[in-house]
């Protein structure tokens, strides 16, 4: 799914350094089209059709996020809400990657849009504590990466893939790392969410990075860090441009304002994941998902790392 973003994050750049509204097909030999539209500055999904799309139906996916048009067997779909970018192409990627199993593109398209049809109306998903520690964990890091390598903002924003749905949360060419949080004190156990998640096998390094965290009135929020994150890269467009993006996968950037739930961080946990760490990395014949509790506070000190170590690993 990532090398999608990509290619439509080019997409962007192109036609904002033309000032031309712009396409490309991707894949190459598919009936997709990635799209940016220059004069609104928002992203639009071109498809080649199989079928007609009635005036009724147009209407019935057309909503406030997004607006679907169809003219000649091409369906064009365009997101007309940009804090919602990052959702709109995701879900434009999962209508190919559904496409590409062996659907029609139609049926494809219609069966996602379905799916995705309550958020577009109510410009919103359920945003509840456990995301919001969650969040607050991975950004915590990412604070911490900012600091540590100046002048690598673009790198270090495109190497956050937690929004993303991605295996690991952030993902670098020398190491990934996994950020888990827990507000549980005794015992202090983190949620491996599936069998990919502590899985080193074909990663260059890889690290699990827990924190546990205490809910406070008085504690750091997350409007607090999305701010000081903000105010550390303004000066790096396109950076500033993907964290926007990157935190509307989910819920608009200003709704943050609203989230007052305050976090202190009471304990910090990084593990080095090699053979032998106590993980599930196979799922057993008939199980078809699989996810379990992992208790860092028992995990053996031979897998004991710490920041200052994966970061002269990562090092941007």
């Amino acid at each position: 799914m990532d090398e999608y973003f990509e290619e439509w994050s080019k997409t962007e750049d192109r036609a904002t350094t033309q000032k031309k509204s712009l396409k490309k097909r991707v894949p190459k030999t598919s009936c997709f089209y990635f799209g940016w539209f220059f004069e609104e500055s928002v992203p639009y999904f071109e498809i080649e059709t199989t079928s007609d799309w009635s005036k009724k139906e147009l209407k019935a996916y057309s909503i406030q996020g997004m607006e679907l048009n169809f003219n000649h067997n091409r369906l064009t779909l365009k997101q007309k809400d940009i804090s919602t970018n990052f959702v709109f192409q995701k879900m434009c990627v999962q209508i190919i990657e559904l496409a590409q199993s062996g659907k029609d593109q139609d049926d494809a398209t219609r069966e996602v849009l379905t799916e995705y049809i309550d958020f577009f109306k109510k410009g919103r998903q359920t945003f509840g504590p456990e995301k919001q520690a969650g969040l607050y964990g991975e950004l915590y890091l990412l604070e911490n990466l900012l600091k540590k390598f100046p002048g690598k903002e673009t790198d270090i924003l495109d190497g956050w893939k937690g929004p993303l749905s991605s295996y690991h949360d952030f993902q670098f060419k020398k190491g990934s790392v996994e950020v888990k949080t827990t507000r549980g004190k005794n015992p202090i156990q983190v949620i491996i969410g599936n069998e990919k998640q502590l899985n080193h096998t074909g990663h260059p390094a890889l690290w699990l990075n827990a924190y546990s965290l205490v809910e406070v009135a008085s504690g750091d929020t997350l409007p607090k860090i999305i701010q000081r994150i903000e105010s550390m890269i303004k000066s790096k467009k396109r950076a500033l441009r993907r964290f926007v993006q990157l935190l509307s996968m989910y819920i608009p950037r200003d709704e943050f304002q609203t989230l007052e739930r305050g976090f202190n961080v009471d304990k910090i946990y990084w593990f080095k994941i090699s053979d032998g760490f106590p993980a599930i990395t196979q799922i057993p014949k008939g199980i078809g998902s699989i996810s379990y509790g992992l208790l860092v506070n028992e995990i053996k000190p031979k897998y004991v790392s710490n920041q200052d170590k994966c970061f002269a690993v990562i090092d941007l």
